[in-house]
């Protein structure tokens, strides 16, 4: 320990230390109970959102398919893949919201 306060040369003591973190804007930031309040949203509205995301995975698919019939089952599954990822963040991002309102 002593090597390691004595390196700045500040006496081997240490009086104060200030860390700043920046995050990008992109990032949802929240505090340790609003994370919990989150994690406790997600496991109650589990069942409805895999039901939900279900339905719109395939509504975008339909649409897909109305768009263009001969598509393959490649083409199929990127667009399933796409519609989940899109209906996951923005039931994310809906959730975060409703966390972050609640006080």
């Amino acid at each position: 320990m002593k090597f390691w306060f004595g390196l700045a040369n500040n006496d081997k003591q240490l009086i104060k230390r200030t860390n700043y973190f920046y995050v990008k804007k992109s990032w949802a930031v929240l505090s340790t109970t609003q994370a919990k309040q989150f994690s406790k949203l997600m496991k109650q509205q589990q069942a409805t959102l895999k039901a939900r995301a279900t339905v719109y995975v395939q509504n975008q698919v339909k649409a897909a398919m109305v768009k263009n019939p001969t598509m393959s089952q490649a083409q199929l599954a990127q667009v399933q893949k796409a519609a989940a990822a899109q209906y996951q963040a923005n039931a994310i991002q809906s959730m975060i919201k409703t966390v972050k309102a609640s006080k």
